[in-house]
């Protein structure tokens, strides 16, 4: 059931790019576009910086833990440290907003990386999350 459970996610992933794209780039044109396409890029480096290698971590030593408390304990302290780094990102992606779109931008479009900012911060979590949560299934990612 759990490896059903796991592929209708990824299905659903899938679909879900596969039908947005088109509506996004007809909704926000090509310029701004490829602005939306930037930030995003940006936010998912910023997702695997953020982590600071802590996926390895988890995968290698933690799922082997039998104790529950331990697992509880390295969990959120893991957590707690990616939540840091990803606040610290998020808040400083926020603030420079208007400075980076500026010089990178022909217009002044700092909305997108203000917006970027909250996605990245969400994104993080999550994606933290559900590497915890397959590496205590024993999924292995290729």
């Amino acid at each position: 059931m759990r490896d059903f459970l796991l592929f209708l996610d990824k299905l659903v992933l899938k679909t879900r790019t596969f039908l947005i794209v088109p509506v996004i780039t007809k909704t926000l044109g090509e310029s701004a576009f490829g602005v939306y396409s930037a930030v995003f890029a940006t936010v998912g480096l910023l997702v695997s910086f953020s982590h600071l290698g802590f996926e390895d971590s988890i995968s290698r030593y933690l799922h082997k833990a039998i104790e529950q408390d331990r697992l509880v304990r390295e969990y959120w302290t893991t957590f707690c440290v990616i939540m840091l780094v990803s606040v610290s990102l998020a808040v400083i992606l926020y603030l420079s907003s208007n400075i980076v779109s500026s010089l990178v931008l022909e217009k002044d479009d700092g909305i997108f990386l203000r917006m970027g900012s909250l996605i990245f911060l969400f994104w993080s979590l999550n994606s933290f999350n559900l590497y915890f949560y397959k590496s205590q299934l024993n999924i292995r990612w290729y």
